[in-house]
């Protein structure tokens, strides 16, 4: 029996051909093989071979794009387009939505909104009534989003059938 090397089938590499900013922080968009993309609520390893730096970085999808994925700001600021990264995963369990899932809510309390977006889109992809609660100004948001305030999460939570929070771990 021939024996698989499961970590050198989840490794590849990628090319980082764009960076944004979102609320001062860098994202970017990675080409890669489809089977490197994440899933919403899964991440990438990710690590510049070229770089001295001893730990790779984590990479939560923000949503998809041709041919590879946007990155969640959390990118390297000695990146530039044109890097060649050495990705590895996906990893983790991600998220498991129900397909039942009618009213939706997503739930903010970090800097960003872009490690849930990839599941905002999921659930306006099954019909479902989104609520994103945040403080944060989200622009180039769909219009069937309606945004509330932090301070509505009581009501929003007694409204939603699937909720799902990005929180700094300090703050759990």
């Amino acid at each position: 029996m021939k024996r698989v090397n499961i970590q050198a089938m989840k490794q590849g590499s990628g090319e980082l051909v764009e960076l944004y900013l979102e609320n001062g922080l860098t994202g970017g968009r990675i080409l890669c093989s489809q089977k490197l993309i994440p899933a919403p609520g899964q991440y990438l390893q990710i690590h510049d071979p070229a770089s001295s730096d001893a730990l790779p970085a984590s990479i939560f999808p923000a949503g998809s794009v041709p041919g590879g994925f946007l990155a969640a700001p959390s990118i390297s600021q000695t990146w530039q387009p044109g890097t060649t990264l050495s990705l590895r995963g996906p990893l983790g369990r991600g998220f498991s939505m129900p397909a039942s899932a009618r009213r939706v809510a997503i739930v903010v309390l970090s800097e960003t909104t872009s490690r849930l977006k990839s599941l905002l889109f999921a659930a306006l992809g099954q019909s479902a009534s989104v609520v994103l609660v945040c403080e944060l100004d989200v622009p180039d948001l769909s219009p069937e989003v309606e945004i509330r305030p932090i301070s509505a999460f009581p009501e929003v939570a007694q409204w939603a059938d699937y909720i799902a929070i990005d929180s700094p771990r300090d703050s759990l």
